[in-house]
C-alpha cells in the first residue's frame, strides 16, 4: 500500500493519526497466529543441508507441536512476542540509517486487517511509522531508570 488512497484508508483505520500520512512509510507488522504449523517448511533447509539431523528436526516439530497445539491464547501471544521482536529489529535498522521511527498500537485491529487483506490466521500487531525527523517532533518520552525495570540475579 503506498498510494495516497491507501495512506488515507490506513490513516483513518489508526485513528486518524498524524504520523500513518506524515510518515515516509508506515510498516503493519503481523504475527501468524499457529505460526508454529509452518516450522516443518521453515527448518527443512537446515536439514536438507545436513545443519541439522532428521532426529534433531522430528525432536523441533515435537515441541513445538506440544507447546502449542490446542493453546489458542499460547499460539496469539507468541504471535505479538514474536512480531514484536521483529518490530523492533526494523526500528533499529531505521535508526541505523539514520530515521526515526515510531510504533503505534492505537488502530482499529479488524479495519486494518481487512485494509491489509490479512488471512485468518494472520492479526496486526502494531503499526510502525518510519521517516525522516520532522521540526517539532516532540523529544523521546521520558523513560523509568534501568534500576526499576531490570534486575540481576546471582543465584
Amino acid at each position: 500500500m503506498n498510494s495516497p488512497a491507501a495512506k488515507a484508508r490506513l490513516k483513518a483505520a489508526a485513528y486518524n493519526q498524524p504520523k500513518v500520512g506524515d510518515a515516509a512509510v508506515t510498516f503493519v507488522v503481523v504475527g501468524i497466529v499457529g505460526g508454529h504449523t509452518k516450522l516443518p517448511a521453515l527448518i527443512k533447509p537446515m536439514l536438507d543441508g545436513g545443519h541439522i539431523d532428521q532426529a534433531a528436526y522430528d525432536g523441533w516439530i515435537g515441541m513445538a507441536n506440544g507447546m502449542y497445539n490446542g493453546k489458542e491464547q499460547f499460539q496469539r501471544d507468541e504471535a505479538i512476542r514474536s512480531a514484536s521482536m521483529a518490530a523492533m529489529t526494523l526500528m533499529y535498522a531505521a535508526h541505523g540509517k539514520g530515521l526515526v521511527s515510531g510504533a503505534m498500537i492505537g488502530f482499529d485491529p479488524a479495519a486494518v486487517a481487512a485494509e491489509c487483506k490479512l488471512a485468518a490466521d494472520e492479526i496486526p500487531v502494531m503499526l510502525i511509522a518510519v521517516g525522516n525527523a520532522a521540526p517539532g517532533n516532540w523529544p523521546r518520552k521520558v523513560r523509568r531508570p534501568v534500576a526499576e525495570v531490570l534486575s540481576f540475579s546471582a543465584d
